[in-house]
C-alpha cells in the first residue's frame, strides 16, 4: 500500500486508489502520513481535524475515523495504524510514504558525482504530483505544505546548480523561466536564471528577467535586489564570456556551524552576513497615540526580563486581544519603541494577517524571514518546521530581543515563533482570546477596549487642535457624541476626526450632530481608498473566519430587536439548540464580536450590531428576515403568558395561537423564576413592543404590554 501527500492526499493498494471518505478522515491519514512511522497524541490530531475549534466530542470522533479508516486500509493485524499510548502511529516502509522516499533520493543523490546526481534529483522531482496537501485546509496543513514546499525548492536549485556546472545552461533555461514565473521573489532561482541566460548570450533576454525581479520586490517587499543580482545584472551589461563548466564536484563540503550547503555558483560570492546581527524591524510607531496607560504599565510589568523569581527558561508573552479597530497593533508598537533601550540586541516584526482576507502567512514562512535577519543564509534555513524553530530559539538564547508578532490567528500560529530563554520578550496581538497559549504557555492576556472619555477627547485634540476640542462646554459634549457615535472605537474615531480636519470649515458640533444621525454611519466611517482603514472591512475578515454556523447565527442576531443575547434567545433567533448556541456564542466572543459583560449574557459593540444588521439585511431573504421576527415575537408572547400566569394568576388572559414548530418555552414554575424571566428579558420585551409597533405587527404590540 502507498501513501502519497506530495500532490493530493491519495492512498493506492497496487494500482488501485482506496477511497478515503469526508474532509476530516482525510485530514487525520494526512497527518499521520505526514508524520510517518511516528505517534501523534490525539489531542494533536483533534487540533489538526478541527483547526483549533474542536467539538466536546472530538477524542470520541477521532476513535471512531480512526476505526473506519482501518477498516478501510485493512482488518486485523493487517492494518497500518497501531494505537501507541495516548495516540496513533501509521506504520509504513519510508519507500511507500511519496515524501520519504523523496527524502531519501535527495539524501543518497548528495553522495553522488554531478553526472550521476542530476538523474537521481529528477527522479525525486517526479514524485510530486501538484501542491503538497493539496485541498487539505487549516493552518496545521499550511504549515507541513509550506515546509515540504521549501524542500522541493531547495532540491530544485541543487538540482540547478549542478545543471550550470555541467554547462548545460541553454537547455535549462527554459525551465528556469517557468519557475521564475511561479516564484518571482526566489532569489536564488533568479540568480540562476540570469546566470544561464547570460552564458546562453541572451542579454537582452536577462535584463529583462532582472527588470521584472527588481519591479516585483519594489512593489511587493519594498526592497532592492540583492548584491549578487545586481552583480549578475552588470554582467549581463557586457560582452558574454564562452561557457566553461566546472568540473563536476568530488566530495561534499565540510560542514560549518552555519552551512551554506548549496552555496549559488553564479561567479559572484555571496555576500558575508554580520557575526551579529541587530535586526531593527518595527514600523514606526503612531504619531497621535494617546491613553492606554493603565495597560501600557501592565506591558510594563507582564514583560519585564530578567526580573527576581522569573522562570530561567521562559521568555514572558503578553497577548493583546480586542476587537477590529480597538488599537491593539498600535499599543504593541507604542510599548516596543518607548522600551528599546531593554532589547540591546533588536527587536524583530511580523504581520502574521491571521485576519486578513488574503489568509495567514505560515510560521515556517516568518521564520525564514526572521532567520534571515539573524544572519542566516537562505540556502542554511531548515526546510522542516521543527527544524528552523529549533535553530530560531538556539540564535535568540542569551540574547536580549523583542518579538512582535502582530494579527495572530490562533495558538498554533504563534507557537513556532516563541523564543525559547528568559531574556527575550513577545509581543502578539490577535483578535482571537488565544486561550491556549494562556493556558499552556503562561502567556499573560491584555484586553483591550474602547476609549475611555477623556482618551477620546485627547485623540480629538491632537488631531483637530486645543481650539477645536475640549476647550468649551458646547465643544466637549460634542466631542462626547462623536466618540459615542464612533462606539469608543480608536479607529472610528481617528476616521472621523481625520474626515473632520480635511474640511475646510471645521464645526465639531455640526459633524457629530451629522455623524450621529447617520443611516449609514459604517460608510461614513471610511478613509477613501484605504480598506486597512475601512471598519466594514475590518469587521468582514472576522465574520468571513468563523464557520458558516457562526456567520448565520451572528447575522441573525443583527436582526434582532433587544439588546441582551443568553443561549435560549440565540436558540429562539436561530432554530439551533440551546447548547450548540452556547458553544457559538462563546465562538462569536472569542473573535472579539460579541462581549460578555456577565456570565451567559451577551452583547453586541453597537457598530459591529450596525455591520451584523446589514448582513442580516443582505445575507437572510425577506421570509427568513419574516419568519426569525415572529419566532422572536411568539417566544416572547408564550414567556410572558406563562409567567403571568405564575405571578397573576387572576388575571384576564390574552388569546394566543401555538408557538412555531420547534420553539422551546421554558417551564416557569415558581414566582421567583417567573421575576427572573421578566427582569433579565424587560430590555428586550421593551425593545420589541417598539420594534413590532414600528413594522405594523399589531398583535405583538398590544399583547405583550397587556400580558405583563
Amino acid at each position: 500500500m502507498e501513501f502519497r501527500i506530495l500532490g493530493s492526499l491519495e492512498v493506492c493498494a497496487g494500482a488501485a486508489p482506496v477511497r478515503l471518505g469526508g474532509r476530516r478522515q482525510r485530514s487525520l491519514l494526512a497527518m499521520l502520513v505526514a508524520h510517518s512511522n511516528r505517534t501523534i497524541p490525539v489531542a494533536r490530531l483533534v487540533d489538526t481535524v478541527w483547526d483549533q475549534d474542536p467539538p466536546a466530542t472530538a477524542d470520541r470522533q477521532i476513535r471512531n475515523m480512526v476505526g473506519l479508516l482501518r477498516r478501510m486500509l485493512g482488518t486485523g493485524a493487517a492494518s497500518p495504524i497501531v494505537t501507541d499510548g495516548a495516540g496513533y502511529r501509521l506504520v509504513a516502509d519510508d519507500a511507500r510514504v511519496d515524501h520519504r522516499l523523496f527524502a531519501s533520493r535527495v539524501a543518497a543523490a548528495a553522495d553522488l558525482d554531478a553526472a550521476q546526481a542530476v538523474p537521481r534529483l529528477r527522479e525525486a522531482l517526479e514524485l510530486w504530483r501538484g501542491p503538497a496537501l493539496d485541498g487539505l485546509p487549516g493552518l496545521v496543513f499550511a504549515a507541513l505544505a509550506a515546509g515540504l514546499e521549501e524542500q522541493r525548492m531547495a532540491v530544485l536549485e541543487r538540482l540547478y546548480e549542478l545543471e550550470l556546472e555541467a554547462g548545460r545552461h541553454r537547455e535549462v533555461a527554459a525551465e528556469l523561466t517557468g519557475l521564475v514565473a511561479d516564484f518571482p521573489l526566489r532569489d536564488r532561482l533568479v540568480r540562476q536564471l540570469l546566470t544561464a541566460l547570460h552564458r546562453s548570450g541572451r542579454h537582452g533576454d536577462g535584463l529583462e528577467a532582472y527588470r521584472r525581479h527588481a519591479s516585483r520586490l519594489s512593489e511587493d517587499l519594498g526592497l532592492d535586489p540583492t548584491p549578487e543580482a545586481q552583480a549578475l545584472q552588470r554582467a549581463l551589461l557586457l560582452p558574454c564570456p564562452a561557457p566553461t563548466p566546472s568540473p563536476a564536484p568530488t566530495a561534499r563540503p565540510t560542514p560549518t556551524a552555519r552551512p551554506d550547503r548549496t552555496a549559488p555558483t553564479t561567479g559572484v560570492a555571496p555576500a558575508a552576513a554580520p557575526a551579529d546581527p541587530r535586526p531593527e524591524q518595527l514600523p514606526s510607531d503612531l504619531s497621535v497615540f494617546v491613553g492606554r496607560a493603565p495597560e501600557l504599565l501592565i506591558l510594563d510589568r507582564v514583560l519585564a526580563t530578567g526580573e527576581p523569581g522569573a522562570r530561567p527558561t521562559a521568555a514572558p508573552c503578553a497577548v493583546i486581544t480586542g476587537a477590529a479597530g480597538v488599537g491593539k497593533s498600535v499599543l504593541a508598537l507604542h510599548w516596543a519603541h518607548l522600551t528599546r533601550e531593554r532589547f540591546p540586541d533588536g527587536r524583530l516584526f511580523a504581520d502574521l494577517r491571521g485576519w486578513s482576507a488574503a489568509g495567514p502567512r505560515s510560521p515556517h514562512g516568518v521564520l525564514a524571514a526572521f532567520l534571515r535577519a539573524l544572519g542566516v543564509t537562505a540556502e542554511s534555513i531548515p526546510a522542516q518546521l521543527d527544524e528552523a524553530s529549533a535553530l530560531y530559539r538556539s540564535l535568540l538564547a542569551g540574547r536580549r530581543m523583542l518579538v512582535v508578532l502582530d494579527d495572530a490567528a490562533g495558538p498554533e500560529h504563534v507557537r513556532p515563533l516563541l523564543p525559547g530563554g528568559s531574556g527575550c520578550a513577545v509581543v502578539i496581538t490577535s483578535r482571537d482570546r488565544l486561550t491556549g497559549l494562556v493556558a499552556r504557555e503562561g502567556a499573560h492576556r491584555v484586553a483591550l477596549d474602547g476609549f475611555t472619555p477623556a482618551e477620546g477627547q485627547a485623540l480629538l485634540a491632537r488631531i483637530l487642535g486645543a481650539d477645536t476640542a475640549g476647550t468649551a462646554e458646547a465643544q466637549r459634549q460634542a466631542g462626547a457624541r462623536l466618540l459615542d457615535a464612533c462606539g469608543h472605537l480608536p479607529l472610528a474615531l481617528g476616521i472621523a476626526a481625520a474626515q473632520l480636519r480635511d474640511r475646510p470649515q471645521r464645526d465639531l458640533v455640526a459633524f457629530a450632530d451629522e455623524l450621529a444621525s447617520s443611516t449609514d454611519r459604517l460608510g461614513a466611517l471610511e478613509a477613501d481608498g484605504d480598506d486597512r482603514s475601512s471598519l466594514r472591512s475590518a469587521f468582514g475578515v472576522s465574520y468571513q473566519a468563523l464557520d458558516p454556523t457562526a456567520r448565520r447565527l451572528f447575522r441573525r442576531l443583527g436582526l434582532f430587536p433587544g439588546v441582551d443575547i443568553s443561549a435560549p434567545v440565540a436558540a429562539a433567533l436561530s432554530a439551533y439548540a440551546v447548547d450548540a448556541c452556547e458553544r457559538l456564542l462563546g465562538r462569536l466572543t472569542t473573535a472579539h464580536l460579541l462581549a460578555e459583560p456577565s456570565r451567559g449574557r451577551y452583547r453586541f459593540h453597537d457598530l459591529l450590531k450596525l455591520f451584523a444588521a446589514e448582513l442580516g439585511a443582505r445575507e437572510e431573504s425577506p421570509e427568513e428576515q419574516r419568519e426569525l421576527h415572529e419566532r422572536w415575537h411568539a417566544w416572547c408572547l408564550h414567556h410572558a403568558h406563562a409567567a403571568a400566569r405564575v405571578l397573576t394568576p387572576g388575571r384576564r388572559r390574552v388569546p394566543l395561537g401555538p408557538p412555531p414548530g420547534g420553539l422551546r418555552v421554558a417551564d416557569l414554575t415558581g414566582p421567583e423564576q417567573a421575576t427572573r424571566w421578566c427582569d433579565d428579558q424587560r430590555a428586550n420585551l421593551l425593545a420589541t413592543v417598539r420594534h413590532a409597533h414600528e413594522r405594523g405587527d399589531d398583535e405583538t404590540a398590544w399583547k405583550l404590554p397587556a400580558l405583563l
